[in-house]
């Protein structure tokens, strides 16, 4: 993800960049951002973050919170 500039607003900035990817283009997408290691990116992983938790049913929340719960204990 690029870094996005001027007064557009993140989340709308995102939807436009992403609207139509394929599954290779959104996992390219986040895979680039995370091997990035920057700080300004993490805004934009956690809207996706964000989506992803409002579109998943319980047992894919559970699924995320163990992952997270293992990787901070």
């Amino acid at each position: 993800m690029a870094p996005i500039s001027g007064t557009i607003n993140l989340r709308q900035a995102l939807e436009a960049k992403l609207s139509g990817a394929t599954h290779q283009e959104l996992r390219e997408t986040i895979e680039d951002a995370i091997q990035s290691r920057e700080e300004m990116i993490l805004p934009g992983l956690g809207y996706l973050f964000e989506i992803l938790w409002k579109h998943a049913d319980e047992a894919e929340r559970s699924r995320i919170l163990d992952v997270l719960a293992r990787h901070f204990s």
